[in-house]
Order: structure tokens, then C-alpha cells, then sequence
């Protein structure tokens, strides 16, 4: 599949989010997908700097673009945006499961670019787990209640330090934190998805995910090298952790390889393939998204804040 990256404006923050996808198109080891400069030879077209303007949430810069509208058929989007808003069909890495049901044409996927990215630590740990992070929503406050006697939780909320949750103040002390445990405990925040899930797994330890609502991207055993607790059952993980301790071997064998299959010199490949398979079923479908009259219904999610899209026919 030949894709051409494209973004909305001709700014910093944009160029950035493209020079990101054409350097993992560069490093790609498996080949079987191409970078192509020329839209219009282009099998599809991936608009990938979304999360970049957070001030247009309906993305109508999108909508009015010449190039989205000579190229609509093979039109689609990168949005790793913490609560994604339905524009076009593509590669959502907030993705729930209740949103890929309502858009067919939806996969979800890995961020393409990490906060930390640390090699596997060779030291034992001597943490049975740990989180460090801040309260971007309630799951966080019952994570931050929990004790154990072989646990560290942080709360980095009132740090005067600002930048990604889990970083403020002391990135280091995150970085030490994570080497240290067996399992890290990766609660959702703003978004369904959390890019400490993929930072842990790159660093070896094995996530502990606490997201009833995301949905994780094809392509790896997510139960081989993660931990699945329902976050109705958060007060049970000391005890639960204690009993998969014994597990942890195995489980960082798999995380390894679930880090692997989501390696930077992978996801090109990864997010192509994902591109083809909405291509495909695009072609099945019978009508566009946007020749539908009856317009969409918004709903708001429990936690409030993230609004999400319904059309009432394909797309």
C-alpha cells in the first residue's frame, strides 16, 4: 500500500507530527508498505496531526480541506487525542470498544511517539508494583488509596512541575519507579488509552491495565504479557498481584514481545495494514458517511468530558 502523510495546517506543530510517521516510514524493517509524496498516486491518504490542534474538536479544518475534498474516498486519520471526536475513518488510539462498534471504519493502535522509552532494566525488582502519576480521573483516586508493603504510589497532582502526568517534577523518579517493579499499575486517565501501558512494556515490566473502556490494538497477545483488572475491582490488586506474582516470568516474557510487536520500526507497518483493512471494508460498504442526512447524536461519557459521535447509517 502506497500512503502519503498529510497534515491540516502548514505550521510547526504539524510538520513535527508529520516528520514523526515519515521517520517511522524510514525505519520500517518489514517493507511491505511505501511512503508516497504524490496524494494523488497515493492508495491512501493518513492525516496524522489531530492531537496537534486540540482547539478545533470537530476538526473542521479537515472537512474544508482541498485535499480531503479531492482525495475523500481515501481519506483517513491518525487521532490519538485522549477523547476522540469522529471525523473520518482511520486509526483511533483511544478507541473504546463501544466506539469501534458505532464506526465501522475505525481500528485502534498504538501512539506513535512515547514520553519515556527506556530498555528493558537488567536490576531484579524489588517493588511488586507502583504507580506515579496524578488524579485525571476517579480510578486514580482509588489507585492512589491502595498500600501494600512492597508497593510506591506517588501522587504527582500538586507537582509545579508541568508536562505529561506521570513525568511532572521528577522524570527520573519515574524511570526508577518502573525498573524497580514487577508490575506497574496503568490506570486510564482523561483518555480510554494510556501511554504508560506501552512505555512499561518497552521498559520490561509488565502493565497492569485499569480501563474497562479501551480497546487495545490488533497485532500482539495482550493477555500473555499484561494484567486486565476491572476497575470495579481496584481495591482487590494488592491481593491479585500478589497472586500472579508467581506468573511474573512468563508475563515479562510476553511483554517483551508484545514491546516488540509495537517497536518503532514496526508501526508503520502496523498502521498501513490497519489502513488497508479499512480500505477494504470501506469498499463494502454502500454509502459514505458523509451522504448521510440524519445527523449524529452526541453522548457523554460517565466520567464526563470526552464527547463521542453516532452516525445513524454507514460509514
Amino acid at each position: 500500500m502506497r500512503i502519503h502523510i498529510a497534515e491540516i495546517d502548514d505550521d510547526d506543530a504539524s510538520r513535527q507530527a508529520r516528520a514523526r510517521f515519515v521517520e517511522l516510514a524510514r525505519r520500517d524493517v518489514v517493507g511491505a508498505h511505501t511512503l508516497e509524496e504524490d496524494p494523488a498516486r497515493a492508495d491512501a491518504l493518513l492525516c496524522v496531526d489531530l492531537h496537534r490542534h486540540l482547539d478545533d474538536v470537530f476538526q473542521k479544518r479537515i472537512r474544508q480541506s482541498p485535499l480531503v475534498r479531492a482525495h475523500r474516498r481515501r481519506f483517513y486519520v491518525y487521532d490519538q487525542r485522549d477523547r476522540p471526536v469522529w471525523t473520518f475513518p482511520g486509526i483511533y488510539v483511544c478507541a473504546s470498544a463501544l466506539m469501534a462498534r458505532r464506526f465501522r471504519l475505525l481500528a485502534s493502535g498504538p501512539y506513535a511517539e512515547l514520553s519515556f522509552e527506556e530498555p528493558p532494566s537488567p536490576r531484579e525488582p524489588d517493588l511488586l508494583f507502583s504507580f506515579r502519576g496524578s488524579r485525571t480521573h476517579p480510578i486514580r483516586d482509588a489507585v492512589l488509596e491502595l498500600r501494600h508493603p512492597r508497593a510506591v504510589l506517588e501522587d504527582t497532582t500538586r507537582d509545579p512541575a508541568r508536562g505529561p502526568d506521570h513525568r511532572r517534577g521528577e522524570p527520573e523518579r519515574y524511570r526508577e519507579l518502573t525498573a524497580r517493579s514487577k508490575f506497574v499499575l496503568c490506570p486510564r486517565g482523561y483518555g480510554a488509552a494510556s501511554m504508560r501501558v506501552f512505555e512499561v512494556l518497552r521498559a520490561g515490566r509488565v502493565p497492569v491495565i485499569l480501563s474497562d473502556e479501551w480497546l487495545p490494538p490488533p497485532g500482539g497477545d495482550w493477555h500473555a504479557g499484561t494484567i486486565w483488572v476491572p476497575e470495579r475491582a481496584v481495591a482487590e490488586l494488592p491481593r491479585l498481584l500478589e497472586e500472579r506474582e508467581a506468573d511474573w516470568p512468563a508475563l515479562r516474557a510476553g511483554a517483551l514481545e508484545l514491546a516488540s510487536a509495537y517497536a518503532p520500526e514496526r508501526l508503520w507497518h502496523h498502521y498501513a495494514s490497519s489502513l488497508e483493512q479499512l480500505a477494504a471494508r470501506r469498499g463494502a460498504l454502500v454509502r459514505p458517511w458523509w451522504a448521510q442526512r440524519r445527523v449524529i447524536r452526541y453522548g457523554v461519557e460517565r466520567a464526563g468530558a470526552r464527547a463521542g459521535l453516532r452516525t445513524t447509517g454507514y460509514v
